[in-house]
């Protein structure tokens, strides 16, 4: 389907008829030789809403990687500071997809994405990209990069054509979107179920779901979404329990990074159409049943790992080195792990390194294990259920030729690792499929899920085939995010880290403070239980008030930047006393 628009003024960034509308284009993930191209052919299909004499054409080879496309570098910047959209000239031969893409942002502008759908096929049509209350608002860009047909690897060369790209003011058709979750797995109690993401700010309670029903399906629709690229995700109680995608690589989710260095993980949506989004399970890409883990286990063998560390690359799937890290366990095994839907295979490769051009790749070639026909890369046959691979880089073999065996050292089979608030306790709960020496479990903790510290240990089965459970209880969770992870350690030493688990926990009219010791921005957290005011004070250890300000509060937790930049070093208190008389003191030190 094709977004229309009301366009008005504009402003042209290539139209491919003067030098200073003109651009070279340079092509990834397909045969097409690296090095900018000139695109610029005589119109093929002059008629309709495009009758211009020059248009560019854009070729994506048979066996092209699902993400192959181009890039340029226009003369003229893309600026979103007055103008809300971009917009082009397509003409297609069959219905496919453009994804488009801008990056290079000025002055920091993250980069920016959306994919459209387009039905209307050998005509020309024009297709537009609406970037309000997108992360490109606002924002400058000096590279353009398309996909046609992304994430699909074609059989057979096609070809496209554009033209007229502008970047305009133009008031988008709004859609109505019905989001579905399936928590028929989910066995813990809760009262309520929200969706929470960049469109609505990430509100605790706002956009309720509802199961009317008692299927276990909850829904909820929101209505005149404008179209665009989204970040989202479940959650339960207005953020008493939210999913987690931190312990391994999803389809669906995107990883971004916050000013002080935390990590959120959430879903992706793009906005193209009125319509209801397929039913998935809870912290799941895909429908309950219908998806495992898959675990890739690699040995070092003789090899020296790069200082960026091993990847899993290639085959169509795995995209370039670089993107899908192994983590080290701490005894030279680097392991990786995915969602994937029952039924998924693909070749695949290791690389030593994050080489874009596969340079770093492991040589396998004439071994049994390589395909000649696919770049001598692995395959892994269809899943059927959780998977695990085995592996040694640069061999077909475990055991190596000085008769060593290069994952010998592989400690813990960790199944799941999950956590939840009861009642003011964070109960962590985790399986393990099989142990060899194991010794014990260190429990840790951390508020920023950066530094961790252990909180206590759980001693482990030492050698078991079956599937064993393990518990262990936070009696003194603090307030807002707490992190923890287990340090899985065998008996001759050798440990490996979980995944991460998220649990905010609430303590109503309670606050905190971050980080600590902080230098120039103190980040205050309060916990309301409703809609309200607040005054906030910085008092020193005399009792002098230095600073005060007033804050109005809504209910869950509220989160305040507090600059410091003008105290000595030393240490001070803040206190927070809310419209109920309720008064709260927490101490921190400036370095």
């Amino acid at each position: 389907m094709v977004t229309f628009f009301t366009v008005n003024a504009q402003t042209t960034i290539l139209d491919f008829e003067s030098p200073a509308t003109t651009a070279d284009f340079e092509f990834f993930g397909s045969s097409i030789a690296p090095g900018p191209m000139n695109l610029a052919v005589a119109n093929p299909f002059p008629g309709g809403i495009n009758t211009s004499a020059t248009v560019a054409e854009f070729t994506k080879p048979a066996g092209s990687e699902v993400w192959a496309g181009g890039f340029s570098d226009p003369q003229t910047v893309i600026d979103f500071s007055n103008d809300n959209a971009i917009c082009l000239k397509v003409w297609l031969d069959q219905p496919t997809n453009l994804l488009l893409k801008v990056e290079g942002g000025l002055n920091g502008a993250p980069d920016w994405e959306l994919n459209q759908q387009i039905n209307d096929a050998q005509t020309w049509v024009d297709v537009c990209y609406n970037v309000e209350g997108q992360a490109a608002e606002g924002q400058m860009y000096t590279r353009l990069t398309l996909f046609f047909s992304f994430g699909t690897s074609l059989s057979a060369e096609e070809i496209y054509y554009f033209d007229d790209v502008v970047v305009t003011t133009a008031a988008p058709e709004l859609f109505d979107v019905t989001f579905s979750v399936d928590m028929s797995n989910y066995t813990a109690a809760f009262d309520s179920l929200f969706v929470s993401g960049t469109f609505n700010g990430f509100s605790p309670n706002s956009n309720p779901l509802d199961d009317s029903d008692g299927d276990g399906i909850w829904t909820h629709t929101i209505v005149d979404m404008a179209p665009g690229s989204y970040e989202y995700l479940f959650q339960l109680d207005q953020f008493g329990v939210s999913e987690n995608f931190s312990d391994k690589f999803y389809d669906c989710t995107n990883t971004t990074f916050g000013a002080g260095g935390e990590v959120f993980i959430n879903r992706t949506l793009n906005v193209s159409s009125t319509g209801s989004l397929p039913t998935i399970c809870w912290n799941s890409c895909y429908e309950c049943g219908e998806a495992g883990t898959l675990t890739f286990q690699l040995g070092e063998g003789n090899t020296t790992p790069s200082p960026e560390g091993f990847f899993v690359a290639g085959g169509g799937n795995f995209s370039v080195p670089g993107v899908f890290s192994m983590i080290n366990n701490g005894s030279d095994i680097h392991i990786a792990r995915f969602e994937k839907p029952m039924g998924f295979s693909s070749f695949y490769t290791y690389t030593n390194g994050a080489c874009g051009d596969f340079s770093c790749k492991e040589n396998i070639q004439g071994q049994d294990c390589a395909d000649p026909a696919n770049f001598d890369d692995r395959f892994l046959a269809p899943m059927s259920g959780d998977t695990f691979v085995r592996d040694c880089f640069e061999s077909c073999d475990i055991d190596l030729a000085d008769g060593s065996n290069c994952l010998a050292a592989l400690p813990i089979k960790l199944l799941s690792f999950t956590g939840r608030n009861i009642n003011g306790i964070n109960e962590l709960a985790w399986k393990t499929a099989t142990e060899e020496n194991s010794d014990f479990f260190e429990i840790q903790k951390s508020t920023d899920g950066l530094n961790f510290a252990r909180i206590g240990a759980v001693d482990a089965a030492g050698e078991s085939l079956l599937t064993l459970s393990y518990t262990f209880e936070d009696a003194t969770p603090a307030l807002g995010n707490n992190y923890y992870r287990l340090r899985m350690v065998d008996l001759d030493g050798t440990f490996e880290y979980s995944n991460i688990v998220q649990i905010a926990t609430r303590i109503e009219g309670d606050i905190a403070v971050y980080p600590v010791p902080v230098h120039d921005a103190l980040y205050l957290i309060y916990d309301s239980d409703n809609t309200g005011t607040i005054q906030i004070q910085v008092v020193n250890t005399i009792g002098q008030t230095l600073h005060t300000r007033t804050e109005n509060t809504t209910q869950g937790f509220n989160t305040f930047e507090l600059d410091i930049n003008q105290l000595s070093t030393g240490t001070y208190l803040i206190q927070v006393r809310n419209d109920k008389g309720l008064n709260k003191v927490k101490r921190f030190v400036k370095n």
